[in-house]
């Protein structure tokens, strides 16, 4: 996405998501919704969280503009919480992006290691079985394709 746009980034909207915000821009002629934190201090978090995360889960009802339906949506929000916060309630990594494009949803986050990743795939795929989940994992010890999308999205102008 090497592409800089445009972001349309809204002010939190809600007390319990105080410090993420909520951007939407046309990517590929489809929308493409970003939601991502206050800026977070990545020179310090990089070298507490090095690994980096992707759980992309394939949306079931979707518009046909790939976007999840309101009434699915709503269905997603205890799963949804439960990854965002997953790892940082442990204190073993952080969330920095969630993206809804083209009838997925990818998480995007930083953990400690490899075996912090495992036992928060186990705990995620027994608890919530019936989603469609893809995990990739790489070290990425600069957060280099968080810099990037953020640059080039425009998150902290």
């Amino acid at each position: 996405m090497g592409k800089r746009a445009d972001t349309n980034v809204d002010e939190p909207q809600s007390p319990a998501e105080s410090s993420w915000f909520h951007g939407e821009v046309a990517y590929e002629g489809l929308p493409l919704f970003l939601r991502f934190p206050a800026q977070p201090d990545v020179d310090k978090l990089s070298e507490l969280w090095p690994w980096l995360l992707v759980v992309t889960h394939r949306l079931e009802h979707v518009t046909d503009r790939g976007l999840p339906t309101a009434d699915y949506n709503d269905s997603l929000i205890d799963f949804d919480e439960a990854l965002v916060r997953g790892l940082s309630k442990k204190g073993q990594g952080t969330t920095v992006l969630v993206e809804t494009f083209d009838c997925l949803r990818s998480y995007y986050f930083y953990a400690r290691d490899e075996a912090t990743i495992d036992e928060f795939e186990k705990e995620i795929v027994k608890r919530f079985p019936e989603h469609q989940l893809e995990w990739f994992r790489k070290p990425d010890p600069n957060w280099k394709l968080f810099r990037d999308y953020s640059t080039d999205f425009n998150f902290y102008p």
